[in-house]
């Protein structure tokens, strides 16, 4: 949708970093601001993206989010991945603690309407 492609400085610099593995989507209005269908896209922290497989929403899918939470540099500024929930990815993250100390079940969480794309909450 037109205008959702600003994000926080401080955001820009990991979505750069991740350019290779990701394709980034809706963001936020310019300064903020919600728009539709969106309720969180407000604060340019909020990131709808891509990766090549996601759509099948399994195990290799699990273990492409996961290897983007461990990552040395920004892997840790994920907050939040939200995710349609596939039994194949709830299976593969079961138990599994990231690098960072955190849960992966803490951190890809469940959410509609996100079966052809994933939904990042950046720390800024």
């Amino acid at each position: 949708m037109g205008g959702d492609d600003w994000a926080l400085p401080s955001i820009i610099g990991i979505l750069e970093y991740f350019e290779d593995q990701i394709v980034v989507g809706d963001i936020s209005n310019m300064n903020g601001g919600r728009f539709a269908p969106h309720a969180s896209h407000d604060d340019g922290t909020h990131v709808d993206a891509w990766s090549t497989g996601y759509d099948a929403r399994d195990a290799a899918t699990a273990a492409r989010m996961i290897d983007l939470l461990n990552d040395d540099t920004y892997g840790s500024s994920i907050g939040t991945v939200f995710v349609t929930r596939a039994d194949a990815i709830w299976n593969a993250i079961d138990g599994v603690r990231l690098d960072d100390g955190r849960l992966a079940t803490d951190v890809i969480r469940h959410a509609t309407a996100h079966t052809t794309h994933f939904h990042w909450v950046l720390d800024a």
